[in-house]
């Protein structure tokens, strides 16, 4: 099952109290942003993964090019990954730090097959490891693919070369002790977290816990940008919830995915009902927010600079905690024109402090006609509402 998470940004976003749980309590409105997409495959463990033929068929069509011509590399490099969903590639720029992150750069291509998968009985495996005949996570396309993940060096420098528009789209792979995820990660600026921590291998024991699943292959392709405040992670965990209820029919309510999602992080929830939806707590109570014709009126884009990402964290900590005067739904029922002034992310000022070039990003949204311009969720990308 093949599925898009789309992104979300926070159209106002007061932080009210801290709890004490540690957390705090706000107040936010959802939407749901179509700018970018993930790629997101999850599957029975024996079926062969019609994604990862996709992603090696990409990256051999960018190496044919690169070779055919320099000049055209440029070119080849943005039209072979298509839809616009991945902007800012930058030939070579993979983190050479990152030994776990294996570049795409060695036209070898494995052959076996991964019918062991799912016994139970494969070990641990990260693609840190090292490729081995014997390693499951090495060689785990079906007999019926017509390629499969190469073998290739634990060492992310190995064969990669900034003449390569493909060296730096790289993937991580693992399979947990217990064989049954088998997860591979794809992202051109590298995968720096470990891909067994993923939300969306979280999600999936969650419904394990309940239901004894059967094993999986859950295979994604990251395009949202990581640390923006856009919430790809938790879309991709809300959207693992999504698939593993349909293709194993179990019946789960939007209600029950919910609960379910709200456990996986504040905004995971949003993303089952991916309509506009006012947050309340921690983010995770949910009510519907009727946009009567604003959608036919106006129209939302995201921006972020490449290489500013934010944690959550760092932005907690510039932040102090405040009632506002008039609630943020009071101010939402406000003319549109009027939101510059009364409605604000309570995040943005400390996390332009640490970074000036972002309120500089946001005064270029002004200057170029934006009705409204705010940072999403904690940052650090920005996103404006234009008139259409």
């Amino acid at each position: 099952m093949l599925l898009h998470p789309n992104i979300k940004v926070n159209l106002g976003l007061d932080i009210l109290r801290k709890r004490p749980d540690g957390f705090h309590d706000i107040e936010t409105l959802f939407l749901p942003c179509d700018d970018f997409h993930d790629c997101l495959e999850v599957l029975p463990a024996d079926e062969p993964s019609a994604l990862i033929h996709d992603v090696l068929s990409r990256v051999s069509a960018l190496r044919t090019s690169a070779s055919a011509s320099a000049t055209d590399s440029a070119s080849a490099s943005t039209s072979a990954f298509g839809s616009g969903s991945a902007p800012n590639f930058t030939p070579g720029s993979a983190p050479a730090t990152d030994s776990a992150c294996i570049p795409i750069s060695d036209p070898s291509i494995a052959s076996a097959s991964d019918s062991t998968f799912g016994s139970g009985s494969a070990p641990t495996s990260d693609s840190s490891a090292g490729a081995s005949a014997s390693d499951p996570a090495s060689d785990y396309a079906s007999a019926t693919d017509s390629a499969c993940i190469p073998n290739f060096a634990s060492d992310s420098s190995a064969g990669a070369s900034a003449s390569d528009p493909a060296s730096d789209y790289a993937w991580r792979q693992a399979i947990s002790e217990d064989g049954k995820v088998m997860i591979t990660i794809f992202r051109e600026a590298g995968v720096d977290w470990d891909p067994l921590k993923d939300l969306c291998v979280k999600a999936y024991r969650l419904l394990d816990a309940d239901f004894n699943l059967p094993s999986v292959k859950i295979v994604l392709e990251k395009f949202s940008p990581v640390g923006a405040g856009l919430g790809g992670g938790s879309a991709d965990a809300a959207y693992t919830l999504l698939a593993l209820n349909e293709l194993f029919s179990l019946s789960l309510t939007q209600s029950q995915l919910a609960s379910y999602a709200a456990r996986l992080g504040s905004d995971c929830a949003f993303f089952i009902y991916n309509k506009p939806m006012f947050g309340s707590g921690r983010g995770e109570i949910l009510s519907e927010y009727p946009m009567g014709d604003f959608f036919d009126k106006y129209t939302i884009s995201c921006t972020y600079i490449d290489g500013i990402s934010v944690s959550t964290a760092q932005a907690y900590a510039s932040v102090k905690p405040s009632i506002p005067e008039i609630p943020l739904c009071e101010r939402l029922a406000m003319p549109v024109e009027s939101w510059k002034d009364c409605i604000k992310n309570d995040f943005e000022a400390g996390v332009v402090a640490m970074y000036p070039q972002l309120g500089e990003l946001k005064d270029e949204l002004y200057h170029e006609g934006a009705i409204y311009a705010s940072m999403s969720g904690s940052g650090s990308a920005f996103f404006a509402i234009w008139p259409k």
